[in-house]
């Protein structure tokens, strides 16, 4: 059995490959990281009427972190004694509709026909919806249970143990030419 060097291509490739995936692993942590890994990102599945016909409930929206919020931003903030929520505290996506971001911004839900009683500053927003993916919040309160991620992980582990350890070490069979001759 003889060890042979990968060939110049293969190995440019190779070296390819792994400065993408850095790359990718670089914007991902700088523009996608999650806020709680300290990041500009935020998935909030909705619920309630408050955003008809913008939003529904088990929609889910993307929310980004930015410095300041303008009239007809749609953001996320935390609120104290959110109605429905049993007095503790929830994020609220509505629409700015007046206000700064230093004394505060007036808020109201697109199917509300007054302002919120809340008027989160700068630092109290989670950010503005970048994204509206319809129903996908059923997605994620599924993926959220503890039983389905350890059934998720489970049959990633079992794919890898099942799959690992069937590689060839032999070389590939060298082609052979075939000729024939022609009788004429």
């Amino acid at each position: 059995m003889s060890l042979t060097r990968p060939s110049p291509r293969r190995h440019g490739r190779r070296l390819v490959a792994w400065l993408l995936l850095a790359v990718i692993a670089v914007s991902w942590w700088a523009f996608l990281r999650p806020a709680p890994l300290g990041g500009p990102l935020t998935l909030i599945t909705v619920t309630g009427v408050s955003m008809e016909p913008t939003m529904h409930t088990d929609d889910l929206a993307v929310i980004y972190a930015r410095g300041d919020y303008v009239v007809g931003d749609v953001v996320a903030f935390r609120a104290a004694a959110v109605p429905g929520q049993d007095g503790s505290s929830a994020h609220v996506i509505h629409r700015v509709v007046g206000g700064d971001g230093d004394r505060g911004y007036a808020m109201r839900g697109d199917n509300n026909d007054w302002d919120d009683p809340w008027t989160p500053t700068r630092d109290e927003v989670a950010g503005r919806m970048i994204l509206l993916v319809p129903n996908a919040g059923v997605v994620m309160r599924w993926i959220s249970q503890p039983v389905h991620i350890a059934a998720l992980l489970a049959g990633v582990a079992t794919t890898l143990v099942l799959s690992g350890g069937n590689r060839s070490t032999t070389p590939p069979a060298e082609s052979t030419k075939v000729s024939a001759e022609v009788a004429s």
